[in-house]
């Protein structure tokens, strides 16, 4: 999994349109986000990630945590980036790998 961390005072998003050929269900109230004082982390999962999503997960959320600590952060953005990789996972790999970083990064207390 590739990561690219911004410490951002203001982050936004708005969909747009559809991405992928089946994509997960979005209800209207989160097709627009706004948020601030956030970190972060743009997500492309890797095709070799595959063969131990879990682990690759634990490792992607260690790095978030260790990096939000330093900056004093406890908000995070997990956003899916495919521009990060040229060998991306399948679709259905790459949301269960980010929704598995999700669970570590709220355990560990980040919203």
């Amino acid at each position: 999994m590739r990561i690219l961390l911004i410490h951002a005072d203001r982050f936004s998003y708005q969909v747009k349109g559809e991405a992928l050929r089946r994509p997960e269900p979005v209800s209207e109230e989160r097709k627009t986000y706004s948020t601030e004082e956030t970190l972060v982390a743009f997500c492309a999962v890797e095709e070799q990630d595959e063969e131990n999503l879990k682990a690759v997960a634990e490792n992607a959320a260690k790095t978030i945590v260790e990096t939000a600590g330093m900056l004093g952060v406890k908000h995070v953005t997990l956003y899916p980036y495919a521009h990060l990789s040229p060998n991306l996972s399948s679709p259905e790999a790459g949301l269960e790998a980010l929704k598995l970083v999700e669970e570590n990064l709220k355990a560990e207390g980040l919203e």
